[in-house]
């Protein structure tokens, strides 16, 4: 099976424009600085079109496309690590939970109750109370316990694990919905490129979600000046350049300008927790709002999912950030009407082990997601049995992660075949 490595993974996460503002989501071009970004290069003639980058089979769904609209967005909380979703909706109605769980499980006094079967974390009271759907069984069709390798799967959008498409899936969203004008079609709130926004044509970019926006320069006016104008005249590209310098340059010129049009971001209207997560989802909607053409937000969730010890501390910890951080954002979208517009799924490269270790989850398969905003509240999928597990003792995937993935696309007006390979099913009734 062939893997990326990780150092490379960590590369694209993090590594690239860490030391800067903005830097591109795409991997496949040399980057010439660490604080510019190299989207919107022309591909070389010979390149093929990006249905034609991963696989000849072909997508079939059943159901109706909403019409092609611009004013829906799409924000993705990445919970890198390998999130156990079965502890953020916990099934305390299946006493098979607890005989694997004995001490690395919440009392079902504690839990707060969807229905007589599920419920949520303690600790997510303030989301608990707001529209949420679960889609319960998540996971890929052939699992893989490697980190790097779901990750990539996930990022790329490989819904089978042997066809390595050379762009994200968000980038190949962000391909079909991309309008001339935009600014940028995606962007992550990170610090540094993310995989998933990889695009062949789009531009997409990443933000340091504590910033406005504005290219990196300095803070005396004078010398800020200069920088910059240097920097403009920097990016005037000629096609018969070297194809990094013409790529150096374009970057520069889409950063600029980027900057240029979120110079005046709009301010939060609620206040959101001092976490990372809630820096970077008030960064979300002020970017939503500044009308710059942004249709993807990829919000990677910084915390440690990978909870092999003292899984209930730590996991506890990581739905507090998230009952705060979420709650502000869904409180936000519902005081300027854009909630019907918005929504927010979460992500994750697989789920943990059914049974615990000592104090803690090993990785594992299928996986619980959740979605908000323009979603219809409930309960998704099918719950995993407990009882029978597969062949290496974990829960079986019900919801392929194609089919997760083209309910996410069929709301954003694009049909899965567009940018998913294989034959995948979009969830009936869970989206506005």
């Amino acid at each position: 099976m062939k893997q990326i490595p990780r150092r490379k993974v960590l590369q694209w996460g993090v590594g690239a424009g860490a030391m800067g503002v903005l830097a591109a989501c795409k991997p496949a071009v040399p980057q010439p600085s660490a604080t510019t970004t190299t989207t919107k290069v022309p591909p070389p003639a010979t390149l093929p079109p990006p249905s034609s980058t991963t696989t000849t089979s072909t997508t079939t769904t059943t159901t109706t496309l909403p019409p092609m609209t611009s004013n829906r967005t799409l924000v993705v909380i990445d919970m890198a690590g390998g999130h156990d979703g079965n502890s953020l909706a916990i099934p305390y109605g299946d006493s098979a939970y607890y005989t694997r769980r004995p001490t690395v499980s919440i009392p079902a006094n504690q839990v707060l109750h969807l229905n007589n079967k599920i419920g949520l974390h303690p600790n997510l009271a303030r989301v608990s109370r707001r529209p949420l759907a679960l889609v319960e069984g998540v996971g890929h069709p052939n699992p893989d316990f490697s980190h790097s390798e779901m990750l990539r799967r996930w990022w790329f959008g490989d819904t089978d694990g042997r066809q390595f498409p050379k762009y994200g899936f968000l980038g190949r969203l962000c391909d079909v919905i991309a309008m001339p004008n935009d600014a940028a079609t995606g962007v992550s709130l990170g610090w540094g490129p993310s995989a998933s926004l990889a695009a062949q044509n789009a531009v997409t970019l990443s933000m340091d979600p504590s910033s406005d926006g504005k290219f990196p320069g300095y803070s005396d006016a004078g010398m800020n000046a200069a920088w910059i104008a240097a920097q403009r005249a920097m990016s005037q590209p000629d096609l018969a350049e070297a194809a990094m310098l013409f790529a150096g340059r374009t970057g520069i010129r889409t950063a600029l300008r980027f900057s240029d049009l979120l110079t005046a971001l709009p301010p939060s209207t609620v206040a959101y927790p001092s976490t990372t997560l809630g820096a970077q989802l008030a960064a979300a909607v002020r970017l939503l709002r500044a009308g710059a053409g942004i249709r993807i937000v990829h919000i990677p969730f910084s915390g440690d999912f990978d909870t092999h010890e003292d899984h209930l501390a730590h996991h506890g910890n990581l739905m507090t950030e998230l009952d705060g951080a979420l709650d502000a954002f869904l409180q936000e979208l519902d005081g300027l009407g854009m909630t019907q517009n918005v929504l927010v799924a979460s992500t994750s490269e697989f789920g943990r082990r059914a049974d615990q270790n000592t104090s803690g989850l090993d990785h594992g398969t299928a996986n619980v997601a959740f979605l908000a905003g323009a979603i219809h509240s409930g309960v998704y999928g099918q719950h995993p049995n407990w009882t029978t597990l597969d062949t290496n003792d974990n829960l079986k995937a019900t919801v392929t992660m194609g089919d997760y993935y083209a309910t996410l696309a069929q709301w954003m007006g694009v049909h899965p075949s567009d940018v998913l390979t294989g034959t995948t099913t979009p969830l009936p009734g869970v989206t506005l």
